[in-house]
Parts: C-alpha cells; structure tokens; sequence
C-alpha cells in the first residue's frame, strides 16, 4: 500500500486536481485473495488528497477495502496430496 502511496504522491499536481474515478485491484494469488477500492478523486485538491490517505493511510495501513477470497487450486493441490509437505 505504501508504494501505491509514494507512486500517487508522486504524481501530486495531477492527482491534486483530478476529477476522475480510478478503480485499484491487487490479486495476490498465493493468498488467494483480492482486495479492490474505487478512488473517486472531485477535483478539489484537499479532498483528494483525504481520499488517497484513506485508502493508502498514511502509516501504510489501507481502510475500507472490499476483500474477496478465493480457493487457490494450485495451494489446494498440494495440502491434498499425500506426501507433500505442508
């Protein structure tokens, strides 16, 4: 969350006034899970900026994500096969 913070800090005079929706999704296979959030930047420069630190939070902590978890066929596939170490 925190390069994803550093990334849109870096990008402030277009992020600052932007009026536009972004949609983030971040799919980490391995955990089998994917976390997604709609920013929607107004154009006014202090809201935005409150919509990036409530998603990214400013200690690297995110807020108010949508979490969708999913089985790993892959990670399944190996804690049912006798033999295979977990």
């Amino acid at each position: 969350m925190g390069k994803f913070r550093k990334a849109l800090e870096s990008l402030s005079a277009h992020v600052e006034t932007c009026g536009c929706s972004f949609l983030f999704a971040i799919c980490v296979l391995r955990k089998g899970c994917l976390q997604l959030r709609w920013l929607d930047f107004t154009g006014d420069v202090e809201n935005n900026r409150a919509v990036v630190d409530d998603a990214f939070g400013k200690d690297g902590r995110s807020k108010a994500w949508q979490l969708h978890e999913f089985e790993n066929p892959v990670q399944k596939e190996l804690v049912d096969t006798p033999g295979v170490l977990k």
